[in-house]
């Protein structure tokens, strides 16, 4: 608990500043032609990228919820997305594994600068590790362990195409055999001292936060956060899902190529889900989204004060992070934002569907898209080099466009509403 106030005191400030810098001050007949405005814009920009469907939310500082939905959930079957439809949220569930940790921290449970050993080392996978015995969980959910994701290694993916060539698939590891995958792999660096992105140390994070919980994570993550916030359109991934939009994808596609349709005709998802665990690892919404980064980002998910924990600077921050003033917090990507300020947000990839969730403190909103197509979103594959077998490569990413052009919308209208309010505040 000492250790959540320490780091928490070098952007508490600045958190309770954010929070306040621009109030919202729009009226209802405003509300209501924002609404009308950001409905057109989504259907503006499936018009212009040819997308099967989408989803999407804005979440004001007054509470004020705006749900969107354009297209169709399912193409072939003719029915038609709705803004309660559902996706798979990809990596943006880390940030819900990253709060439980320091929910745990909170209650005194565990000290995020305990090193991981206290926890998994009797695992029998646990001195395979890189760094086994000097990485802390903060580490872990900062992505500055140096150990390295099992999807970069060229073995994975060789082991994935036999699977395949046997009738079986990704959703037929066990996540020992993922963790697995890195057994071996020298550092990429001492703890601490660099970044490197990898749901390899989420997992471990998760099975550390049920080590010393004794119970399933899924169980803890609704008890403390999930249930309380009301948030009942988010679940833990399983084969079928109700409410799940129909996920397409390109050909090839990176994990499962030759498959199209991400739901089959029994409804069921067409690999096991669960296999992502703590580093994705839910069903949601963008109107459950935008409500849970609103909460957690303003200290009402958590406390103020390990609101500010997450959003606090690594303490040994790279030559790229030093220079651009962007980084990776605790299940966070901080970010500078075209409209001035910082982003604080995080997006996810799932087979079939992509997710961004944003929350934007300068202007007090969030913005949540969710997409049910990756078309788009990878390149060709290109041949393996080394250890590292780079399968595909991003282009141009639908969420993130969608997800950037309504933040405009809403932000012209915050700006025209501050302005004739009171016009000393036009700038802010």
């Amino acid at each position: 608990m000492r250790n959540l106030f320490k780091h928490a005191l070098v952007v508490i400030a600045a958190l309770v500043v954010l929070q306040t810098a621009h109030a919202e001050k729009i009226s209802d007949a405003e509300f209501i032609e924002l609404t009308k405005s950001l409905q057109q814009e989504l259907n503006q920009i499936r018009a212009q990228q040819g997308f099967p469907g989408a989803t999407a939310a804005v979440f004001l500082e007054s509470g004020r919820l705006i749900k969107l939905a354009t297209g169709m959930a399912d193409v072939e079957r003719g029915i038609v997305m709705t803004p309660d439809h559902r996706m798979l949220g990809g990596s943006s569930g880390k940030t819900y594994a990253a709060a439980v940790a320091l929910a745990l921290e909170e209650e005194g449970v565990w000290d995020l600068d305990d090193k991981v050993s206290k926890y998994l080392g009797g695992k029998p996978y646990w001195k395979g590790i890189a760094n086994h015995d000097t990485i802390t969980l903060r580490q872990l959910l900062q992505h500055r362990s140096g150990v390295q994701n099992y999807y970069d290694q060229a073995r994975f993916h060789k082991l994935v195409e036999e699977k395949r060539a046997a009738g079986g698939g990704i959703d037929s590891f066990s996540r020992e055999e993922l963790i697995g995958f890195v057994d071996g792999i020298p550092q990429l660096f001492v703890p601490g001292k660099g970044y490197r992105y990898t749901d390899i140390g989420y997992i471990l994070a998760g099975e550390a936060i049920e080590a010393v919980t004794g119970e399933n994570y899924f169980d803890v993550l609704k008890e403390k956060l999930l249930v309380p916030l009301g948030l009942n359109l988010t679940d833990p991934t399983a084969r079928i899902m109700p409410g799940l939009a129909q996920g397409y994808a390109p050909e090839p596609g990176p994990l499962i190529p030759g498959v199209t349709h991400m739901v089959q005709d029994n409804g069921e998802y067409v690999i096991d889900p669960t296999l992502e665990f703590t580093g994705g690892g839910l069903v949601n919404n963008p109107g459950d989204m935008v409500r849970w980064i609103q909460a957690l980002y303003t200290g009402r998910a958590i406390s103020k004060e390990a609101a500010a924990a997450i959003l606090a600077k690594p303490a040994y921050p790279t030559e790229r992070e030093q220079a651009s003033g962007n980084y990776y917090g605790l299940g966070v990507f901080v970010k500078d934002h075209p409209s001035g300020g910082k982003s604080w947000g995080h997006g996810g990839y799932a087979p079939g569907y992509r997710s961004e969730m944003q929350y934007l403190p300068r202007y007090g909103f969030s913005t949540a898209v969710q997409v049910n197509t990756e078309v788009g979103f990878w390149d060709k594959p290109e041949p393996a080099t080394g250890e590292r077998k780079i399968l595909l490569r991003r282009r141009a990413d639908i969420a993130k466009v969608i997800r950037e052009r309504l933040q405009a919308v809403v932000i012209r209208a915050l700006e025209n509403a501050s302005s004739s309010t009171n016009p000393t505040t036009r700038g802010l």
